[in-house]
């Protein structure tokens, strides 16, 4: 028992010799490892503040620099003005406004003597204590610690003005910001007695809670041989140099230099835990080493992780490239392994909407292989094409695909082979659903092959005409009936089988399609090949290039000579039976000649309700006054005179159609076409109209409502921006124009997107509802009201009284909007501002009244909305109507 104890004891006393050597060299390497933290700590210090010193150096001859331009842009300017006799002329303002668009300044003025300063847009200000003035006219030359940059103006050796500009300090914020140390360095610019003149982001919260440099600087703590005294003497004194100091509990290193402009400093500052952050790399380097030397396994284990971090790492980066880049892409990209699983490895958004099925669906039902999601009678095909591809090869595939939504739909699928970065190959694929322009090919290959068949059986004559050529050329063989060759370059060649009244009939409708007609016809008598003469009917089409211009036609003969014959033989016969055969709802025969109302058949209603005398002219007013909606009984009077219809059958006008309204026994009102078709007796001679009333009540109402809709705002009802321009061009097209003044007005809401923000969208709606109620309330039914979009809208009077009368309505539509509110929200209010532009004065075109409408409306906009105003020819700018 006791040896057993003793080699326990032994074997207890060296496992103890072991644990505490392991803890020894523990603590040698943690002790190693902490000086070498604290000497990398230190050394990083040393380069930030280099670093820092560096930044602060830059920003300081960045911004002096900036500034001297200005100030040297700002004298060379002063140049300019030493020409004019009065420094408040109109072209002297004018030039303001040019040298501050050039030269980055807001509010630039010209100051006379007196200190009344004159801006472009005619602002005048007392700048006569300013002190930047005092010394512009003394005759010094620089910029403010307001950022006013002054100038004198000399003439003949004297100052006779100042110039004077708010520099655009915007430049000087970019030069503020700092991309080093990840952007998080502090900057700003502050004059000796601490007042701050530029504040980046990252320096805001530290010194704007103060409003004051040193205020802030005599409630922190200072570290290091430095304190608030002698960094403030050393500033007072034009010094430059570092400071440490605690703000809210955290360290904080912070390089001072003079900009050299006025009394302007620079300070950068950055946190100690910024710069720890640039050394964490480095400790964790320290810590990898000491994990390497106790143990393989945890470097391997490490190394494991590191390299397994970085390939998620880029796999995520490249997959958001990928993203973005195949979401902007029309239809869908994959990814997928070039096995014969064709595994997917990535597939964009683009095409899980094309497929209609979740990337989780995909893998559930289709084991997550593109093979799978393709159609089986196309897979083998698919396959086949992509056996043994090459690096770099584009392999263009067609498929189809059945979606999640039991769609068939084919697909155009562009696969590439190309390698990772680990050098594993994959598929790229960019595919897209082709099935619409699928149809269209197998429509036009059916539609050719259904033409080829024609042609082949068809016993017309097909032929083309170029125009550019003056040359037929035939399609069919059927041209050998009349002995026709299959080029004729001279068309005189057919007028040889024609005889001379055809010839003319068809030089006529060549002549049409020389001259652009869409399309032509004509009958003609041809000579066969075997002597016999045939009638045809000739029908040609243009075809028109891009541009509008007749280049080709395609011509038909198609033989009608039987069809001629029964036409010569059976006319009378024909006219009646066409007559009878119309569907119609009533029909009332009329001899015009004889002025008798001798048949009627069909209306049972009014022949019910209306005693009719014979005579015709006597009976239609009777027919009219009962039957027909009161608006619309002048025409129907003027198209069944007696006068009319002879009128129309001598000038060869066989058939009258037109609609209008009737009102049935109970005043509805009834939409009905009429059609009328006049021809001789040939018996009697007499002229006679068969009229047929058809009922196309609900066809018509359906067209109207169809009208309405395409011309109307949705929301408001008022006119919508294409059917305004159509009514206004076309008016302004009429003698109309030149009868009096017309008022173009454009009407914006003031601030309407912040009813959207704040009452949400519907409340914006009921919002542009009532504005379009009160335009209604305001101006004229015949006047022109529409909504342009958004929040805009316009209207056109017509016939104005005067430009007085214009302007008061406007004004009236302000003063009006201004009242109305929501009633569930009554602090929801309004305001507009109205440009106005008069016809023809300002214009003659929808876009001239427009443009000047608009430049009258921006100048209400600058000038504080809530007004009107109207465009001024002999100004450059809109004169407000007040």
């Amino acid at each position: 028992m006791k040896p057993n104890r003793s080699r326990e004891d032994g074997g207890r006393n060296t496992l103890l010799i072991q644990y505490f050597g392991v803890l020894m060299v523990l603590a040698l390497v943690l002790l190693s490892f902490w000086r070498f933290t604290k000497q990398t700590e230190k050394y990083s210090q040393e380069q930030s503040k280099e670093q820092l010193n560096e930044i602060a150096l830059q920003t300081a001859n960045s911004v002096r620099l900036k500034i001297h331009d200005a100030i040297s842009y700002l004298a060379g300017a002063t140049g300019y003005f030493a020409g004019f006799h009065d420094l408040r002329s109109q072209n002297s303002l004018a030039l303001l406004g040019q040298l501050a668009e050039t030269g980055g300044f807001y509010g630039l003025r010209v100051v006379l003597p007196d200190g009344k300063g004159y801006a472009s847009s005619g602002n005048i200000v007392d700048l006569s204590q300013r002190d930047y003035f005092k010394r512009a006219a003394a005759g010094e030359t620089g910029m403010s610690n307001a950022f006013i940059a002054y100038a004198p103006i000399y003439q003949n050796g004297t100052v006779a003005g100042v110039l004077c500009g708010l520099y655009n300090m915007e430049s000087l914020y970019t030069t503020a910001e700092i991309a080093n140390f990840r952007g998080q360095v502090g900057s700003l610019i502050f004059q000796q007695n601490g007042s701050i003149v530029l504040n980046s982001e990252n320096a805001k919260g530290h010194f704007e809670r103060y409003g004051n440099v040193w205020d802030t600087f005599s409630r922190v703590e200072f570290t290091g041989s430095s304190g608030y005294q002698e960094f403030h003497a050393q500033v007072l004194n034009g010094g430059n140099g570092f400071v440490e100091y605690y703000l809210d509990g955290e360290k904080q290193i912070a390089c001072y230099t003079p900009v050299g402009v006025n009394d302007w400093y620079t300070l950068h500052t950055i946190s100690a835990s910024t710069i720890a952050v640039d050394i964490e790399p480095v400790n964790q380097m320290g810590v990898t080493l000491i994990l390497e030397i106790f143990t393989c396994f945890f470097i391997l284990v490490a190394g494991i992780v590191y390299y397994a971090r970085k390939s998620r790492d880029m796999l995520i980066h490249v997959n958001r490239r990928l993203d973005f880049l195949t979401n902007a892409l029309p239809g869908g990209v994959q990814k997928c392994s070039p096995d014969e699983k064709g595994e997917f490895l990535y597939l964009s958004d683009g095409f899980i909407r094309m497929f209609g099925y979740s990337r989780e669906e995909i893998r559930q039902k289709f084991q997550n292989s593109f093979y799978q999601t393709i159609y089986a009678l196309d897979l083998p095909k698919v396959m086949q094409k992509l056996e043994n591809p090459k690096i770099g090869d584009v392999i263009e595939l067609e498929y189809r695909i059945m979606t999640g939504r039991g769609e068939l739909v084919w697909v155009l699928d562009k696969c590439t082979l190309t390698k990772d970065e680990q050098g594993s190959p994959f598929f790229y694929c960019v595919c897209m659903d082709v099935t619409n322009l699928k149809k269209i090919q197998q429509e036009l290959q059916l539609s050719n092959e259904r033409f080829r068949i024609s042609m082949a059986h068809t016993s017309n004559v097909i032929f083309e005409y170029d125009l550019a050529q003056s040359q037929i050329s035939f399609v069919t063989k059927t041209r050998s009936i009349y002995g026709l060759p299959s080029v004729m370059e001279d068309i005189s060649i057919w007028n040889n089988t024609l005889n001379p009244e055809s010839a003319a009939e068809l030089e006529e409708a060549l002549n049409k399609i020389r001259a652009g007609a869409k399309a032509s016809g004509c009958l003609i008598q041809m000579q066969r090949a075997n002597g016999k003469t045939a009638w045809n009917r000739v029908t040609l089409t243009n075809i028109f290039n891009d541009y509008g211009k007749p280049v080709r036609a395609i011509g038909m003969l198609e033989d009608v000579t039987e069809n001629k014959e029964a036409e010569l033989r059976y006319a009378k016969e024909k006219q009646y039976r066409a007559a009878m055969l119309a569907d119609v709802r009533s029909i009332f025969e009329i001899n015009v000649t004889q002025d008798r109302f001798s048949v009627e058949l069909g209306g049972k209603v009014e022949r019910r309700q209306i005693q009719l005398p014979e005579r015709f002219s006597e009976a239609l007013p009777l027919i009219v006054a009962k039957c027909v909606y009161p608006k619309e009984q002048e025409l129907v009077l003027q198209n069944f005179s007696l006068k009319n219809l002879m009128r129309c059958y001598q000038n060869g006008e066989n058939s009258l159609a037109f609609e209008y309204r009737n009102v049935d026994a109970n005043g509805n009102k009834l939409w009905v076409s009429n059609r009328t078709n006049l021809l001789k007796d040939p018996e009697t001679g007499d002229i006679k109209a068969f009229s047929y009333v058809r009922d196309i009540d609900e066809q018509k109402r359906k067209e109207l409502a169809l009208k309405y809709q395409s011309e109307r705002d949705p929301l408001t009802g008022l006119y919508n921006r294409v059917t305004a321009e159509k009514l206004i061009t076309d008016f302004l097209k009429t003698e109309e124009l030149s009868h009096g003044g017309h008022g173009f007005l454009i009407i914006d809401l003031d601030n309407f997107k912040n009813i959207n923000d704040s009452y949400g969208h519907l409340s914006g709606d009921a919002m542009l509802r009532q504005v379009s109620a009160t335009i209604r309330e305001v101006f004229r039914a015949t006047d022109f009201m529409a909504r342009l979009g958004g929040d805009e809208f316009a209207v056109f009077m017509k016939g104005a009284r005067s430009k007085e009368h214009i302007v008061a309505k406007a004004k009236e539509l302000v003063e009006s909007l201004r009242k109305i509110h929501l009633e569930e929200k009554p602090e929801c209010v309004i305001s507009s501002s109205i440009g106005i532009a008069f016809a023809p004065e300002h214009g003659s075109t929808f876009e001239q009244l427009y443009q000047k409408a608009d430049e009258a409306l921006y100048y209400v906009k600058r000038t504080g909305k809530n007004c009107c105003c109207f465009y001024d020819d002999s100004m450059s700018a809109a004169t407000t109507a007040n």
